[in-house]
């Protein structure tokens, strides 16, 4: 979970900076932070869950 969420911020921020289109753009700027939020508690848990 922890490896996905890493991921999906990286194609995110790539979205968010190179994409074409403006929507899309918009869209991945708006989501970054949610997701590095859920990075964070899926970190939390892997901690938890060993």
């Amino acid at each position: 979970m922890v490896s996905d969420h890493k991921e999906d911020i990286k194609e995110f921020k790539k979205e968010a900076s190179e994409g074409a289109n403006s929507a899309l753009k918009s869209f991945a700027e708006k989501t970054i932070p949610t997701l590095e939020h859920h990075l964070k508690e899926s970190e939390k848990a892997k901690g938890i869950v060993k």
